[in-house]
């Protein structure tokens, strides 16, 4: 009997299977790194875009304040309603709306689309040390909440940031308090990630953990709103952000 023991063959074979194996894994990774660079790119942009429409506000809010123009003024002037900043970014101040029809208290927002912004002047609001917030759950909404101070139409800093996710249940309270720093102004910030956020419900309270009176932001039965659209390069990441102010300006 003659055995034929085909070594070469044998070899030849391992290298085009190991070769094979080696390409699927690189071309993989290749596909893996490109996929993070864009989704890196992407939330770059978001995050411009979202800059770009709280400029926007801040200019809004700087006229009111400063020069005492009123919103609807500003909207429809081209010299007050846009700009372009540095970074390639703009932004576009384009409603001027009466959110009337408010709940005692409550600040009802029927939806923050996914990757937009819904924010409130909690300015001068000193008595405030919680915030309780519902919202209907789809199981996929990711919230960041953020108070924010400025100065002078300036961020200068957060004086609380929080992430909740469909981990959390709905309603949900979290503490804080605003300084009473006249130099500062305060807003409070709800940024939808991802999804949209629905049946939104802002409840501001005097005590921790939603306990004490309900502060009631918005005087006269409603309060003015700011939109602002912020947009990156060629308009491919569109950011609105929304905020609402009292009556008083």
């Amino acid at each position: 009997m003659i055995i034929i023991n085909n070594k070469k063959g044998n070899t030849l074979l391992i290298v085009v299977v190991a070769t094979f194996i080696l390409l699927s894994i690189a071309l993989y990774l290749n596909s893996f790194v490109i996929n993070q660079i864009k989704i890196s790119n992407d939330n770059s942009k978001i995050k411009t875009s979202e800059y770009a429409a709280e400029s926007g506000i801040e200019r809004a809010l700087y006229l009111i304040r400063k020069n005492n123009i009123t919103l609807n003024n500003i909207v429809q002037n081209n010299s007050y309603n846009s700009g372009n900043l540095n970074n390639r970014s703009s932004y576009k101040i384009v409603a001027d709306s009466v959110n009337g029809g408010q709940q005692i208290g409550t600040i009802n927002v029927s939806t923050i689309s996914a990757n937009t912004s819904y924010s409130i002047d909690i300015t001068g609001y000193t008595n405030i040390r919680s915030v309780k917030l519902f919202w209907t759950s789809n199981g996929n909404e990711v919230y960041n909440i953020v108070v924010s101070r400025y100065r002078n139409g300036r961020f200068v800093s957060n004086s609380l940031q929080r992430n909740l996710n469909h981990f959390y249940n709905s309603p949900s309270t979290i503490n804080f308090s605003v300084s009473n720093n006249n130099r500062y102004t305060y807003r409070f910030i709800i940024t939808s990630r991802n999804y949209d956020s629905i049946n939104n419900q802002i409840t501001f309270y005097s005590g921790r953990n939603a306990t004490g009176n309900v502060i009631n932001l918005v005087p006269g039965g409603g309060g003015q709103r700011i939109k602002s659209i912020g947009n990156i390069g060629n308009n491919n990441k569109a950011i609105i952000s929304d905020f609402l102010i009292n009556n008083t300006y």
